[in-house]
């Protein structure tokens, strides 16, 4: 009884048994009842032909004593306990005690003919009892019930032991030796204790049960190839990546990321993510949030922001970049994978970088020239403040091509074929040039040179331009004033000339007259 399979399949046997048994039980009971009652039925028809005509005698001859017998003899009958005659003057003759309940009761009138007349001399009555019907079946009962119930025990105990031998064994069998089975016996067949091979269900399902576990051991191997290549892998990425459960326990660390954090990866299993990983902000130092809420909370993928600081386990502080995003099954979020990279150079670098450029700034809002800066197309990308105060254009619309619009009209060729001759010939750029301005026109020199990237390649050009609208003033009213003193030498050569022809002239004219 210890296989609980055999228990539960005896219990059945019994209760289904014992079902069947009653109900044929009750139907051998039913079948034994109609038949004592037929048998009832029948002796009391038998009155008729047995006794009937000698009551109808003695009832006419008013012979009591002989009723009194007649109806003695027909209570000896089984079952039968009652019995009477009730004459025409009310006068009855009865054997035996009549019961209440549980009766088949027989009732015939007693006719007499006498002159060819059927003439009525009185009633019979009898009456049998069901009660020794009942103690019949009762006692038929408890036989039937003990028979089967000594039959259904000796079918539990047969079918428990057919059961036993047959299935639960081996099932007992498979059952322990799979308990017992490890990824190490997976090879190991599994065999029955049987005599010889019955090639039945229990044959197939140990060629089965062998069969899936030669695939187990093969699916295993395989997975932990897969492991140990995804280990690698995850060792040999160049970033830190960290993995947590769906609770932001840590499940899994790469060296970078013991290195950057601080800590081992033995160590920092089954810790939250916060305490392995605190960040603040690098400027203000304020704790910034971790990204786990974010990510196992809502499923999203979270971006720090590039002045994240990661504070290590001794101390230690990395400039950081990283991200972080569920790993997911379906619409399950089973846990989070952060990967973040220490970018303290380039961190310090781009701190550099702004802090020049702010220089930069400085230097470009004090300077005495103008400073613009253009791609490689001569698209604006930057003006200071005294190139907008020389040329009288404010800084967003000189962007892209409108400083050309500053320019006079009958400068822009020539400034566009001075910068492509210079662009070809890989020279710096000077030329003078003019701006039309509301109050004015103002003359400028403008300088540039090319700026490369590191294929050689042209990425803008950084230049100048100065005001020279003064000098070009004075040089004009020099050049006028240089003009003005020629044209004087001029007319007074031509004056002294012109008086000397005139004395000429009035002395031959005195000859003449003399003449």
């Amino acid at each position: 009884m210890k296989n609980r399979l055999a228990s539960r399949l005896i219990l059945y046997t019994i209760l289904f048994s014992s079902g069947i048994t009653l109900i044929t039980t009750a139907v051998q009971l039913f079948n034994e009842y109609r038949h004592d009652t037929d048998v009832i039925h029948q002796r009391l028809e038998q009155i008729d032909s047995s006794y009937l005509d000698s009551i109808k005698q003695s009832a006419w001859l008013m012979d009591v004593g002989q009723l009194q017998l007649l109806l003695d003899g027909i209570t000896e009958l089984p079952d039968v306990v009652f019995a009477e005659v009730t004459l025409e003057n009310n006068r009855t003759v009865s054997s035996g005690e009549r019961p209440l309940e549980d009766i088949i009761q027989y009732n015939t009138g007693l006719e007499h003919i006498y002159n060819d007349k059927n003439t009525t001399i009185g009633q019979l009555v009898v009456v049998a009892s069901l009660e020794g019907v009942y103690q019949r079946l009762l006692n038929r009962l408890w036989i039937i019930l003990l028979s089967n119930a000594v039959k259904t025990f000796l079918v539990a105990i047969f079918i428990y032991y057919l059961f036993s031998s047959l299935v639960t064994r081996h099932l007992s069998t498979i059952t322990d030796f799979l308990v017992r089975d490890t990824s190490s016996t997976l090879l190991q067949p599994l065999s029955l204790e049987r005599e010889e091979r019955a090639d039945d269900e229990f044959d197939s399902m140990v060629e089965s049960i062998n069969y899936l576990r030669v695939r187990l051991a093969e699916h295993l191997e395989k997975l932990a190839q897969q492991k140990q290549y995804l280990s690698q892998t995850l060792n040999s990425i160049g970033d830190a990546v960290i993995t947590t459960d769906a609770e932001g326990h840590i499940t899994r660390m790469n060296p970078v990321a013991e290195q950057l954090t601080g800590w081992l990866s033995a160590d920092a299993m089954g810790k939250s993510v916060k305490v392995v990983f605190p960040i603040v902000d690098a400027t203000t130092r304020e704790i910034i949030e971790n990204p786990i809420e974010k990510v196992l909370a809502h499923g999203e993928t979270v971006y720090l922001s590039n002045h994240t600081t990661l504070i290590a386990k001794d101390g230690t502080e990395y400039q950081i970049a990283d991200s972080a995003a569920p790993i997911r099954d379906g619409d399950d979020i089973l846990g989070m994978v952060l990967v973040f990279n220490d970018v303290t150079g380039q961190y310090q670098l781009r701190q550099k970088i702004i802090e020049s450029e702010k220089r930069y700034q400085t230097l470009a809002s004090v300077a005495p020239v103008g400073i613009f800066y253009t791609d490689a197309y001569r698209a604006c990308l930057y003006v200071n403040e005294k190139w907008c105060e020389i040329t009288g254009i404010d800084s967003k619309d000189a962007l892209g091509d409108g400083w050309v619009k500053g320019l006079h009209p009958d400068d822009r060729e020539k400034v566009f074929a001075t910068w492509e001759s210079a662009a070809k010939e890989d020279v710096p750029f000077k030329l003078e040039y003019r701006f039309e301005r509301d109050d004015g026109i103002r003359w400028v020199l403008g300088q540039a040179h090319a700026e490369y990237d590191e294929h050689g390649e042209v990425n803008g050009y950084v230049g100048t331009i100065t005001d020279i609208t003064e000098r070009k003033e004075v040089e004009s009213l020099a050049r006028r004033t240089q003009k003005m003193d020629a044209l004087g030498k001029l007319t007074g050569g031509v004056a002294h000339d012109f008086n000397n022809l005139l004395g000429i002239m009035m002395g031959y004219s005195c000859l003449l007259y003399t003449s």
